[in-house]
């Protein structure tokens, strides 16, 4: 019988301060119109994303339970947002992929197990979640637990490596703060 190999990586999750309303990404209509879609707190500046049909070329998608607007609009729209005294950030930037996630992903291959310790998103300390490693890549492992739920360490949309459920409802479950790796 061999010995099991444990292996631990260590990630420091960092507090980074979101503009109220931003810009998660924009897209390109079927007519041709470049679209910024907007998130944060969105719900109590709707009247202000609402400024103007004509302008913004306002709408809800539900699918995304976001708010789209054109994305030609955004100077004006920033500037109202800012003296109604919301702060606005109209640059979409692409997460990094953190290098140790790189190494981990690296280091795991499939029925390798993994503990995921991370800091829970309700502020009450810190967790575990551990299972099978079911697949990997240099952006995310997945993992499957022993009570069969997926999960996912990825870069969170902070940036912060992160831990995520399947599940569609509050699938963010924490920052990771360092994973075992038993091979």
């Amino acid at each position: 019988m061999t010995q099991a190999q444990l292996r631990e990586f260590e990630f420091s999750p960092e507090n980074t301060e979101e503009a109220d309303v931003f810009v998660s990404e924009t897209v390109v209509n079927s007519y041709g119109d470049e679209r910024a879609i907007l998130e944060g707190d969105t719900y109590n500046a709707k009247e202000i994303i609402k400024f103007d049909w004509e302008t913004t070329h306002h709408s809800f998608d539900g699918g995304r339970k976001a708010w789209v607007v054109d994305a030609d609009s955004l100077d004006e729209l920033g500037r109202r947002l800012n003296n109604a005294e919301y702060t606005f950030d109209a640059e979409v930037s692409e997460p990094e992929v953190d290098s140790t996630l790189v190494d981990l992903a690296t280091a795991v291959s499939a029925d390798d197990r993994i503990e995921v310790e991370y800091e829970q998103k309700n502020g009450n300390g810190h967790n575990t979640k551990a299972g099978e490693v079911a697949y990997e890549d240099e952006d995310r492992v997945v993992f499957r637990r022993d009570d069969g739920q997926r999960m996912y360490v990825k870069t969170g949309d902070d940036g912060n490596v992160s831990l995520f459920t399947s599940m569609s409802h509050a699938p963010f479950v924490g920052n990771v703060t360092s994973v075992t790796v038993e091979a």
